[in-house]
């Protein structure tokens, strides 16, 4: 009897020691991760009321945006091996996570399956050796800190793109590393602090030829360009930027996401 009850006893200790395994589906929880409460529903396995082991999570961020995270969960967060897919747009990241955030290698695809970036993230920002593609080859290869790419080494890397060829073949050109040069037509200031220009890169022909740069970075809000001065700006293409005008034309120009001004 005395030897029943010693097995008894370790049983239970070790039952108490693992916890209670389960697999739920479609379970409303909320996760608390280290840029913020999410709220969703989580299908997988769970112990201690919390995600532990392999599952989904879907829910959305601050903008109403949804996307899901599928992978493995220590206590909750996202631990190890895991790919977050974001329902508009299809953007997938996917990499080792440690804390709930991509910390280690990991990749950046595009909806229509091209790789963005590939390399080091920290805290889940381009943080450590990486590289942007442009249609599976590498447009630039270097350090990042905290998303910004080495300011020598990226503008070594910008190549000059052709308006021709921006407007006319933009998918070729999509996330390449490119210089553009030309005269400030307008200079859009934001309360946040970030600013954008529309930029002629033949200022010398009658017909405009704009690409519109936006800032990456606030770190342009002191700038001192304006509007009829030449400037250069180092970023990636990021296609056809189209809006509509005053009149209802519907306009497109080349937009480049830029790091440096020059």
């Amino acid at each position: 009897m005395k030897k029943f009850c010693v097995s008894v006893l370790v049983l239970l200790m070790v039952l108490m020691m693992c916890g209670c395994t389960k697999k739920v589906k479609d379970l409303e929880i909320t996760l608390h991760l280290p840029y913020g409460d999410r709220t969703g529903t989580y299908t997988g396995e769970m112990n201690h009321d919390l995600p532990n082991g392999e599952g989904v999570f879907k829910t959305e961020n601050e903008y109403g945006e949804k996307w899901q995270h599928e992978g493995h969960f220590v206590d909750g967060l996202f631990e190890g091996y895991g790919k977050e897919t974001w329902e508009a747009g299809g953007k997938i990241q996917e990499g080792t996570y440690a804390g709930g955030v991509l910390n280690g290698q990991g990749t950046w695809t595009d909806e229509q399956g091209r790789i963005i970036y590939k390399g080091e993230y920290k805290d889940n920002h381009f943080d450590g050796e990486g590289a942007f593609y442009c249609n599976g080859e590498i447009s630039y290869q270097g350090p990042f800190v905290n998303d910004i790419p080495d300011r020598e080494e990226y503008i070594k890397a910008a190549g000059d793109l052709a308006y021709a060829d921006a407007v006319g073949d933009p998918d070729r050109y999509y996330n390449s590393a490119v210089r553009i040069q030309g005269e400030i037509l307008e200079v859009f200031e934001y309360d946040d602090g970030y600013v954008d220009y529309r930029i002629d890169v033949n200022p010398d022909d009658d017909s405009e030829s704009v690409f519109y740069a936006i800032s990456y970075t606030d770190d342009y809000k002191d700038q001192t360009y304006t509007e009829g001065d030449m400037i250069t700006v180092y970023g990636q293409y990021y296609g056809l930027d189209t809006y509509q005008e005053a009149n209802g034309t519907t306009m497109a120009e080349p937009a480049v996401v830029f790091y440096y001004v020059e």
